[in-house]
């Protein structure tokens, strides 16, 4: 049999980017092609199983790190002639995907299985033109199916019972064949500050937040792998890729298992791994100080964890339970602080139970923890009712949904969920401000040794005595504003060129004279329409500035070439890290 197992499509037919987390959710932006996408694990993870345990010929291919759109999906797939297609589509990605496989379908004969979120949600309506359907977490199920079982008798195959939990460390190390697992840490996740391999020490979640796919959809419970089996995959990945700096483990919650976490980071320091950067997925609901000196001695250098709300009211109206517990967050971050890791907070606005008074409980939040150092960064979406779990079944219900057009149920642009006393407009004007918050505490927590950095590095081989000056708006506001108000101070005439949306941002702010928008979407030379770039290019600025969110301009590439083409060998270009420190662009 050939078979061949495939990421969802990498562009869609707006042209979006797609960023593509099934059993989280995924996203998408514009012009976002130098940027990351997530190693698709539990594809991964499959493939790597029945190249282990069959006899078929299995090829992976993954057309979101290679950017291909449908058309380029299709013909890649059927080059490959398969007898079978396995896809996870996300609700979101649901639309191309579907185009892609009856296509192959309709041309070869393929058979077509679809996985994850969105089949685990439809798989009556989804059945009707798949040959299979597979429910929840399914490596187990496709195995029985290309084993030849008798159908009637594969769990996890609709409509069959679930299957039950397998245990993972069974499982091969995922695809590192047809994709390299290198290539997802270059870039990397745009939070990671070195570059790291995407793993999975665990799988699963003791939570039901009624948001959350994996909690609810996908897998039940929480298990580890054996800590030697962990172990073993990072001195394996660390001795294939010397240009590794550490891990990401980007499970659901590494730390659910004390024990585990303890035994994983003895096992670590024992082999002297701790040279290693990691970089986890956590909660905080057991983050002591054992556990983080552990952590920390173990090479540990930041932990994420799912904070979501700070309000009582939406805790409870998202079913966080015991997930919610600010005293315990507020101790857990100052630990971390003590320690020196990084705490990384993922927050979620609009979500069943909300109101914009609620959820600028978060926002308020989020800013006095991130000027006091507490919070080091974050992860902000718009809670998106995900067809197959509680939140969604309940806004149907209750006639909240605004649409059922899954390319819209996105986490990042927009709300698909409008209340009585919470509009959709109203929930992204919150999400909006919610950001304000983010970048003001970043302003304030930043400011003095952005300054120091600025005024030490400016002028240094970047142009000394440049005066009109274009910044390109390609950070946070926090950062515009501050590189701003440092060239005003040094007798500058500063310019900006950034996206329609940050127009509300600029007013007070100082040091901007004129502001120009290329409309929207990330920063890209295909962005500036040539009629924008002539008249830029006629202001003839002194320096055109980019602004780098790290400090070495991982995944900003793009913003390089804008600013390359702006300045057109007439004016200088630099690039001001997010220290405040003043690079040159050669």
């Amino acid at each position: 049999m050939n078979i061949v197992i495939c990421n969802a499509v990498g562009v869609d037919r707006e042209e979006n980017h797609i960023v593509h987390s099934p059993s989280r959710w995924s996203f998408s932006m514009k012009n976002y092609d130098d940027v990351f996408t997530y190693y698709p694990w539990e594809l991964c993870y499959t493939s790597a199983l029945l190249k282990r345990r069959t006899g078929h010929r299995v090829r992976f291919l993954d057309p979101c790190i290679e950017r291909w759109d449908a058309e380029e999906t299709t013909r890649r797939i059927l080059s490959e002639k398969p007898d079978l297609l396995l896809m996870e589509p996300s609700s979101r990605t649901f639309r191309e995907d579907w185009s892609v496989a009856s296509e192959v379908k309709a041309r070869l004969g393929t058979k077509i299985a679809l996985a994850g979120q969105h089949a685990s949600a439809f798989p009556e309506t989804l059945a009707r033109e798949a040959d299979y359907i597979l429910i929840g977490e399914y490596e187990g199920t496709v195995l029985d199916i290309v084993s030849g079982v008798d159908r009637s008798k594969i769990s996890g195959l609709y409509p069959n019972p679930r299957r039950p939990a397998m245990d993972i460390t069974s499982l091969p190390w995922p695809e590192d064949e047809d994709v390299s697992r290198i290539r997802y840490a270059i870039p990397g996740e745009p939070n990671c500050e070195y570059t790291e391999i995407q793993m999975y020490a665990s799988r699963g979640c003791p939570f039901h937040c009624n948001y959350c796919a994996s909690g609810t959809v996908y897998f039940a419970g929480w298990r580890p792998r054996e800590v030697r089996n962990v172990a073993d995959e990072i001195e394996a990945m660390g001795h294939k890729y010397p240009e590794c700096e550490g891990f990401f483990l980007d499970e659901e919650e590494h730390n659910t298992g004390k024990k585990f976490v303890l035994q994983l980071a003895e096992e670590i320091r024992r082999r002297g791994l701790n040279r290693y950067k990691f970089d986890a997925m956590c909660a905080y609901f057991n983050l002591d100080r054992p556990v983080l000196e552990a952590m920390a001695s173990a090479g540990y250098y930041k932990i994420r964890a799912g904070v979501e709300t700070l309000s009582e009211k939406t805790a409870r109206g998202m079913d966080l339970g015991a997930k919610f517990n600010p005293e315990k967050l507020v101790q857990a971050m100052t630990l971390c602080r003590e320690l020196g890791l990084h705490f990384y907070g993922t927050f979620t606005i609009g979500g069943w139970g909300s109101t914009r008074e609620e959820d600028l409980v978060t926002g308020r939040f989020i800013e006095d923890a991130a000027a006091r150092g507490l919070l080091h960064d974050l992860q902000m979406s718009i809670n998106t009712p995900q067809p197959g779990t509680p939140f969604y079944q309940k806004a149907k219900s209750a006639g909240y949904l605004l649409t059922e057009d899954w390319h819209k149920f996105d986490g990042g642009r927009q709300s698909v969920v409008s209340y009585p006393d919470y509009p959709a407009d109203e929930i992204v004007r919150t999400y909006d401000d919610v950001l304000r918050h983010y970048d003001c505490g970043l302003y304030r927590r930043n400011r003095d040794l952005f300054r120091k950095h600025f005024s030490e590095s400016f002028g240094q081989g970047n142009r000394p005595g440049a005066r009109n000056i274009l910044i390109l708006r390609s950070t946070r506001m926090w950062h515009v504003r501050l590189a701003a108000e440092c060239l005003r101070d040094a007798g500058a005439e500063v310019s900006l060129l950034g996206q329609d949306r940050i127009r509300p941002d600029l007013n007070g702010m100082a040091g901007v004279r004129d502001f120009f928008s290329y409309g929207d979407g990330h920063m890209h030379p295909e962005a500036i329409d040539r009629g924008l770039l002539n008249h830029l290019r006629d202001r003839r600025f002194d320096l055109v500035l980019a602004l780098y969110s790290n400090t070495d301009g991982r995944s900003f590439e793009n913003v390089r070439k804008v600013a390359r083409r702006i300045a057109d060998g007439d004016g200088a270009v630099a690039a001001v890290a997010h220290d405040g420190t003043v690079l040159p662009i050669r």
